[in-house]
């Protein structure tokens, strides 16, 4: 890329892919940062073609940026992707909507992109020729680092720390079984090392449960048959179609994105702003991770403090005037900064993107001051932000607890199923209690949401949710030993909380 920066520019959109490949199995990584790559792509494309063909009419890009943008936080939530979300597929679209003053045709700047994602491929498959084991087997240490952790902190009173404790540990041992089945390494035939080690955490994890004194209901300890390991995520297909409801939290926040993108694009250019779907991209940030409205205002203004400092880090870069083999080495270490911070805090992450951002626009359309466009960006970063908070308060005054509602009915509804298939085959009921499990980590991540946004109503519907949840590993644990009686029970309870449910 010595001497093409617009070359190299254009490869960094497309290797922006590899920041979607952390911490996952080689042997789904590849899909995962392939998928997002081919998006970057399409994205990239459609909007530079669209581009092109309206003459850079602001008013005929925004929509498509903002159904690109609502399209992939569907996606992207409903498969529970976590960070860093859809912003780097929008901010592909937005620089694609800058691409035509690059001089590069579709065909080649497009392919520039696609460039960019194999690169991407090469360097988050690589680290596999030397441990090619790495992912699982930190999963797995994590696991049990995180089960020894709740262990020392089991006391005779609850506590913020013995909670988190607890929570920390049972999360970890989920992405533990998700790793290893992603990485083909639980099989019935011939379970691998790590499996029989994640196994026994889990084990012990589930006694410290059932023996720890703060809680109000022992649960049982977990039946599994000798040759039987959990399974790990639930297909795609099944949680893309139990996502599509217009109460799910993932529909919900992309209709959020939908309307705010719509809205602060169409303000940016209204009022003459020079890159309005930069505005797009900051309501995005905030929005894109489906947070609940305490959440979600805390990243805004982490968004906007982070946007501040990326400003300034530009402008020393901006002023150091790199190019060719400079550029490229800028660009990598800020998409280095950004794999690092993205998960742990906004502000800090924004701080890199932002200058990102600004390289990548600024190369597209050469000549431009460094002051004026960092002023631009600063206003359509503040448009962004507060259309985005806008859209957050004004769309959930009511949507945090439906979407806990529909979130309890679902998982009650799979636990239903899960007793109606107590003597099935193992290998179906086992399915049936991996989708179960899915939707009881649903339904705990909308009671929080629902919790923290409006904790008035939460108290008075608490009671029930923890019912509910309770309910739910009772069944996951007793289900594959239970007696025709105790499914009777089952089956009672499960209508006693759905009764609840509806009640509230």
């Amino acid at each position: 890329m010595l001497g093409h920066p617009r070359e190299a520019v254009l490869c960094s959109i497309g290797a922006l892919a590899v920041l979607y490949g952390e911490n996952r199995a080689y042997r789904i990584r590849w899909r995962v940062v392939l998928a997002v790559g081919s998006a970057n792509v399409a994205s990239f494309s459609l909007t530079m073609l669209v581009s092109h063909i309206s003459s850079v009419s602001y008013f005929a890009i925004i929509p498509l940026i903002a159904v690109i943008a609502a399209t992939t936080t569907y996606v992207m939530n409903s498969l529970r992707w976590g960070a860093p979300g859809p912003v780097f597929v929008v901010l592909a679209a937005s620089v694609g909507a800058l691409s035509p003053y690059s001089g590069l045709s579709v065909p080649v700047a497009t392919m520039w992109v696609a460039v960019g994602v194999a690169g991407a491929l090469i360097a988050t498959m690589t680290p596999i020729l030397v441990d090619p084991l790495g992912p699982a087997r930190r999963a797995v240490e994590a696991a049990e680092k995180a089960v020894d952790a709740f262990a020392s902190n089991i006391g005779a009173s609850p506590t913020e720390r013995h909670r988190t404790a607890k929570h920390t540990a049972g999360a970890a041992i989920h992405h533990g079984w998700a790793t290893l089945r992603d990485a083909g390494l639980v099989s019935i035939d011939s379970p691998s090392t790590l499996a029989h080690s994640l196994r026994a955490a889990h084990i012990r994890f589930l006694t410290l449960v059932a023996r720890d004194p703060t809680n109000d209901a022992a649960p049982e300890i977990e039946v599994l048959p000798p040759a039987t390991f959990p399974l790990g995520r639930p297909t795609v297909r099944f949680r893309l179609r139990r996502a599509f409801h217009y109460r799910a939290q993932p529909m919900v926040a992309a209709l959020r994105v939908l309307i705010s993108t719509s809205a602060a694009g169409a303000i940016g250019a209204s009022i003459g702003l020079e890159h309005p779907e930069w505005a797009m991209v900051a309501a995005v940030l905030v929005l894109g991770g489906a947070p609940d409205r305490i959440a979600g205002s805390y990243r805004g203004i982490q968004r906007f403090i982070g946007t501040a400092v990326g400003i300034v880090l530009f402008i020393a870069v901006y002023a150091w005037e790199p190019h060719g083999l400079v550029l490229v080495c800028v660009l990598g270490l800020l998409l280095f900064g950004i794999e690092l911070t993205v998960p742990r805090n906004y502000a800090v992450a924004a701080s890199f993107i932002t200058p990102l951002a600004l390289l990548l626009s600024t190369s597209m359309q050469p000549g431009h001051d460094a002051l004026t466009v960092s002023a631009y960006r600063l206003v359509e970063t503040a448009i962004g932000v507060s259309v985005a908070l806008i859209a957050l308060w004004t769309m959930s005054w009511r949507e945090d607890h439906r979407m806990q509602r529909h979130a309890e009915l679902q998982c009650l509804s799979s636990i239903a199923a899960v007793v109606d298939a107590y003597s099935s085959d193992a290998q179906t009921l086992l399915s049936l209690r991996r989708d179960a499990q899915f939707d009881l980590i649903g339904a705990a991540l909308a009671a929080d949401a629902a919790a923290r946004s409006v904790p008035s109503w939460a108290r008075t519907q608490w009671p029930t949710h923890v019912r509910l949840i309770v309910l739910g590993y009772k069944v996951l644990a007793r289900v594959v030993s239970a007696t025709p009686s105790e499914v009777a029970d089952m089956r009672q309870e499960i209508g006693d909380v759905r009764s609840a449910l509806l009640s509230t």
